[in-house]
């Protein structure tokens, strides 16, 4: 039995950019800002970098529980990287997700699907206000035709 591997790439995830698509709306997106988005308890903890951490933690949590790998892919031996873009609104909504480099169109589409699936963040914020904030997450799809395979993150 072929099982597979999602990597996800987030070292730094709102620095790591690819040629950034811009918003639909005419308000300002960040990259990085003074206090990035924090999803859920999160927010709670007090070092930005901690923040982070745990945010992103959260981020590879949830996509390497929801992603599903295309199975007429996986029959046929595709993997790749599927770039993902969204932004993180200053209400804490995912917007604008989209797929910046892809690899094949059921690979897209399920990428594209998971990242439209991340829990509401808490709001970015610059100088004390809620701020949008663009992130790019790279989705490695690698198949292994190991017997025992668990997700991992890549840092």
């Amino acid at each position: 039995v072929m099982k597979f591997l999602i990597l996800i790439g987030i070292g730094v995830l709102s620095v790591f950019q690819l040629a950034a698509q811009g918003p639909t709306t005419d308000e300002p997106v960040y990259r990085v800002v003074e206090s990035m988005p924090a999803i859920g308890d999160c927010k709670e903890l007090k070092d930005e970098a901690s923040k982070n951490k745990c945010t992103q933690e959260r981020i590879v949590f949830h996509i390497q529980n929801e992603i599903v790998y295309p199975e007429e892919l996986k029959e046929y031996g595709v993997e790749g990287v599927v770039y993902t873009y969204f932004v993180v609104g200053k209400d804490g909504a995912i917007r604008d997700a989209k797929v910046i480099r892809g690899v094949e169109h059921s690979m897209d589409t399920e990428a594209l699907r998971v990242v439209k699936m991340l829990p509401e963040f808490h709001p970015g914020k610059q100088g004390g206000k809620a701020v949008s904030v663009e992130y790019t997450i790279p989705i490695q799809f690698k198949l292994n035709h190991g017997d025992e395979v668990l997700p991992e993150s890549e840092d």
